[in-house]
C-alpha cells in the first residue's frame, strides 16, 4: 500500500507542482515558500505519529500529504523561487551548485541521520524534530526580513 501511496502522490503532483508555481507567482515565491516550511514544520509531529498507529490507509494518507506538501509544493515554488534569488545571468550555475548542493546535504544524509536517530532512541520523536529542524531551514530569514 505505500507503494500505492507514492503513486498516487506522484499522480498528484500534476495538479500540486502547477498550483504551487501559480500561488507562487500570485503572492510572492518567498511568502509561498515560507508557508510550505512553516506547514511542514507544523505537519512533522502529528505526521509521525500517526506513522505509530501502523493502519495502512493512515499511513498512506500520511506519505501522500507529506510528499504532496513537502516535496513536491516545495519543488514547485523553488523553480521559480531560484530565478529570483540569483538572476538570469547566473541561474544555470548558482541554481544548480544550490540545488545539489543542498539535496548532498539534506536528502543525501537524511536515510543515515534517520537510522542513527531511530537506533539511538528508538523513537519516532526525534525524526519529527529532524524534519522541524530541515524545513525551518527555508524559514531562517524570516527573522532577517
Amino acid at each position: 500500500m505505500p507503494n500505492t501511496a507514492l503513486l498516487i502522490a506522484s499522480l498528484l503532483g500534476f495538479l500540486i507542482l502547477p498550483f504551487s508555481k501559480w500561488l507562487s507567482d500570485r503572492f510572492s515565491h518567498r511568502i509561498v515558500y515560507r508557508v510550505f516550511c512553516l506547514l511542514l514544520v507544523l505537519y512533522a509531529f502529528p505526521a509521525f505519529a500517526l506513522l505509530e498507529s501502523k493502519n495502512t490507509i493512515v499511513v498512506s494518507l500520511v506519505i501522500i500529504v507529506g510528499m504532496g506538501l513537502a516535496l513536491l509544493s516545495i519543488f514547485g515554488v523553488q523553480a521559480t523561487y531560484g530565478v529570483e534569488l540569483f538572476g538570469i545571468q547566473h541561474r544555470q550555475s548558482r541554481m544548480a551548485v544550490a540545488k545539489e548542493l543542498g539535496s548532498i546535504l539534506s536528502s543525501g544524509t537524511a536515510p543515515m541521520v534517520a537510522s542513527k536517530l531511530m537506533t539511538t532512541f528508538s523513537s519516532r520523536t526525534p525524526l519529527a524534530a529532524y524534519c522541524c529542524l530541515m524545513a525551518s531551514i527555508g524559514l531562517n530569514d524570516i527573522l532577517r526580513s
